[in-house]
């Protein structure tokens, strides 16, 4: 049997490298001064679906307010607790809306890659035309507009010569 080879990654956890000092490898354990718990909270905002606070950044505090006094001038609060219940009411719509915002984004942005997609589809279909690549002739190829004009132009030139 042989012996084992000395290996220096054995006694540490995985994934730490052993050159590294062992003060550098604990971990952090956040921020700790005011400014710095202030700035940290919020880096993983993306689209604010479970963000603590009512308003992001870039939100109207006067559009929330609108929207308050609506509901409060429609359901006409007899106590605090009706009121709490109004107000729930309204952040939740707020939230409600923030999803509505993120959902109609994501939709424009998928529509903005489809048609970034197919005019990059049929630039390479016009490119393997001028190198002679066609696979099914050139009738195949008339759905693609780009290519069209393309044929259209080779035949021209082929006309010429």
């Amino acid at each position: 049997m042989q012996s084992p080879k000395n290996n220096n990654n054995a006694a540490q956890p995985c994934g730490e490298d052993p050159r590294t000092p062992m003060s550098a490898r604990r971990r952090a354990t956040g921020p700790r001064t005011r400014q710095g718990k202030e700035r940290s909270k919020k880096n993983a905002l993306k689209h604010g679906f479970f963000a603590k606070a009512v308003l992001l950044p870039g939100e109207s505090q006067a559009d929330f307010d609108a929207l308050l006094a609506g509901f409060r001038d429609r359901h006409q609060p007899a106590d605090a607790f009706e009121d709490h219940l109004v107000e729930t009411l309204v952040v939740n719509r707020w939230c409600r809306r923030r999803v509505f915002i993120a959902e109609s984004a994501e939709i424009q942005l998928r529509v903005k890659f489809i048609e970034w997609d197919t005019i990059k589809r049929q630039c390479e279909e016009v490119y393997q035309i001028e190198e002679g690549h066609s696979s099914g002739g050139l009738f195949r190829r008339i759905d693609n507009p780009k290519a069209l004009n393309e044929c259209i132009f080779a035949l021209e030139r082929l006309k010429k010569t």
